[in-house]
C-alpha cells in the first residue's frame, strides 16, 4: 500500500532560506555551470511559464520549478518521481554557490488522500469538545514535531472540514544552518537531503496507512 499511496504525492520541495541574488538564477546561469543542459535556455524561453525581474527569478523546466527570492530559494514539482532530481540539482546550485550565506534548509512533501469516516468524524470531535479549532467547515490540523539526527522533523495532518473525504499528510524536514559559518556546514545538510528524503517518504507512507486503516480500510 505505501508504495501505492506515494505514487499519489501532490508537491514536493526543497526551500533555502539565506541571502540570494534572485538576479543570477536564469536557465543560462544554470547552463553555464552545467548544472542544466544547454537546450534549457531556448526551451524556457520560448514558453511563457517564467518571470525575470528584480525581486524574483522563476522558471519551469521538465516538471521542475525553480523560484528565487531576495530571502529564499525554492524548487518544486508535483511529480514524486523527480525528488531525487531536484535533490542533485540543489546539491549542484549550492555547490557552486556555496559562499551564499544560508540559515536554514527545508524538504517538504505533501498529499490529500481520501478517508471517508475519518475526517468527518474527526471534525465533528474537535467541534463538539470545543477546543477553540473552529467549526468543521474551516481547517482542523493535527501536528508533531520532534528532533531527529540534529534535525525537526514536523508531520501534520490537516483535515478541512468543508471536505470530510479527504485530509492532507505534510511532512517537513528542517535543518537551521549558522549563516557565519553555512560555508563549511552547508555541504553536510544538502548531503543529507537524501535521507531527509528517504526519511520523509517513510513517515508519510506510515501515516497515510494508519489514517486508511483508521477510515476502515486495510
Amino acid at each position: 500500500m505505501a508504495a501505492e499511496l506515494l505514487e499519489q504525492l501532490a508537491l514536493v520541495n526543497v526551500v533555502v532560506v539565506g541571502d540570494m541574488n534572485p538576479a543570477i538564477h536564469r536557465p543560462e546561469w544554470y547552463a553555464r555551470q552545467g548544472i542544466l543542459p544547454q537546450n534549457a535556455v531556448e526551451t524556457v524561453l520560448s514558453g511563457k511559464d517564467y518571470i525575470f525581474a528584480p525581486p524574483i527569478s522563476q522558471f519551469s523546466y521538465e516538471g521542475l520549478v525553480l523560484l528565487c527570492q531576495a530571502n529564499r530559494w525554492e524548487i518544486r514539482s508535483t511529480d514524486w518521481s523527480q525528488a531525487q532530481r531536484m535533490i542533485t540539482l540543489v546539491q549542484q546550485t549550492f555547490d557552486a554557490l556555496r559562499h551564499t550565506p544560508v540559515t536554514a534548509v527545508g524538504f517538504n512533501l505533501e498529499r490529500e488522500i481520501g478517508i471517508d469516516p475519518l475526517v468527518h468524524r474527526l471534525s465533528q470531535v474537535l467541534e463538539q469538545a470545543q477546543l477553540g479549532f473552529g467549526s468543521p467547515a474551516e481547517r482542523v490540523q493535527l501536528a508533531h514535531t520532534h528532533g531527529w539526527k540534529g534535525r525537526s522533523v514536523t508531520m501534520a495532518i490537516r483535515c478541512p472540514g468543508a471536505v470530510p473525504s479527504s485530509a492532507q499528510i505534510a511532512v517537513n524536514v528542517h535543518h537551521d544552518v549558522r549563516p557565519d559559518d553555512s560555508a563549511r556546514n552547508l555541504p553536510g545538510v544538502l548531503r543529507a537531503l537524501s535521507e531527509n528524503h528517504e526519511e520523509a517518504q517513510r513517515a508519510w507512507a506510515a501515516a497515510a496507512t494508519a489514517l486508511k486503516r483508521l477510515g476502515g480500510d486495510q
